[in-house]
């Protein structure tokens, strides 16, 4: 069997390239002896770099700011009651880092027409914070607090700059909003890190968790760090899984895993992704498609979709998806790679 597939250079204009790396990025999908797709390895591992270093699954720390906060886009509000939201933080919080070292809290916050409650003996508060205990036995507190009614929107942050002394246990990372009568507050992208306070971005860990997943013509479910084919829509036999992934402001990268399903008895023989372009960027061209991406002028439109032929009958095609790069990028270039393989499932 052979597979073609295309590879993208994007250009980015003065900042850290990000880059989305799937593998493999086509498949095709084997058929039992009674003809029913095989989705056994039917599934693909992500990868995702910046700036030439790896980000996820396997965190580069010379990256720098890394938020230790998992499952920060959650959303902190009164519903969450008076003890809030409980943080799992991830291991790159090792108790044998903190000792003196200078911690960063921070997270977006909004408060209106704020009135606190009257209960006698209980705080009234919003807070974000991260607590610890000493080999001394002593407790220690970096946090991120209003107490006031004055309305806010935007980020709030606070530095702590830990003791010198062992810490033997992290009590607690929790936001909560204790006490509000009436009004609103609510905090969301949390971020904990060593040092100063950066922009928001998700811990590494929870990137393919936060990421966007469209399938097209079957189902696809997050497994670790792959994404498997769950299930393939009756009828259909090929399809694809699109993936988008963002890290912080202004990092985002998607790409297509392509899969064709072999049908008894027959083989696919070529996957190829094929170009064409016209001027409407919502309706695809319906000719003048080729394996070569064509020079784009003002205002046109680049199309892309795959064509997955097989040793006996048709071929079919994806549906088309409109690639035209945005301002400011554009592609660099377009390489055909192609590989032979004995297996129909792996490149």
């Amino acid at each position: 069997m052979i597979i073609a597939q295309n590879t993208f250079t994007i250009k980015r204009i003065a900042k850290d390239e990000f880059n989305l790396v799937l593998s493999p990025e086509t498949m095709a999908i084997p058929a039992t002896s009674d003809g029913v797709a095989d989705l056994t390895n039917a599934e693909f591992s992500v990868r995702v770099t910046k700036g030439g270093k790896e980000l996820f699954p396997n965190f580069d720390e010379s990256i720098g700011g890394r938020n230790l906060n998992l499952d920060s886009k959650y959303t902190v509000s009164s519903a969450d009651g008076n003890y809030g939201k409980t943080f799992q933080y991830s291991s790159g919080l090792a108790l044998n880092k903190l000792r003196g070292s200078k911690i960063a809290l921070s997270c977006d916050y909004y408060s209106k027409d704020v009135v606190w409650g009257t209960a006698p003996g209980q705080y009234k508060r919003f807070y974000y914070e991260l607590a610890v205990k000493y080999s001394d036995n002593t407790a220690d507190y970096a946090a991120v607090v209003d107490y006031t009614t004055i309305p806010f929107e935007g980020r709030k942050s606070t530095i702590k700059q830990l003791k010198d002394l062992d810490v033997i246990q992290i009590s607690f990372l929790r936001g909560a909003v204790q006490n509000l009568a009436s009004g609103t507050i609510k905090a969301t992208n949390f971020k904990l890190e060593f040092e100063d306070a950066t922009d928001y971005t998700p811990a590494p860990e929870d990137i393919l968790k936060y990421a966007t997943i469209t399938p097209y013509n079957c189902s696809a479910a997050i497994v670790g760090n792959k994404i498997k084919i769950t299930s393939l829509t009756p009828g259909k036999d090929a399809g694809y899984v699109d993936v988008t992934v963002t890290y912080g402001e202004g990092f985002v990268d998607t790409k297509r895993f392509t899969w064709a399903k072999a049908k008894s008895g027959i083989s696919v023989t070529l996957t190829d992704v094929e170009f064409a372009k016209n001027t409407n960027p919502a309706t695809p061209p319906t000719t003048g498609w080729t394996t070569t991406a064509p020079t784009l002028s003002e205002g046109e439109q680049l199309w892309t979709r795959t064509k997955t032929a097989y040793s006996s009958g048709n071929p079919t095609y994806t549906t088309p998806a409109n690639i035209t790069p945005k301002t400011g990028t554009g592609i660099d270039s377009v390489t055909e790679e192609y590989a032979i393989s004995a297996s129909k499932t792996v490149q």
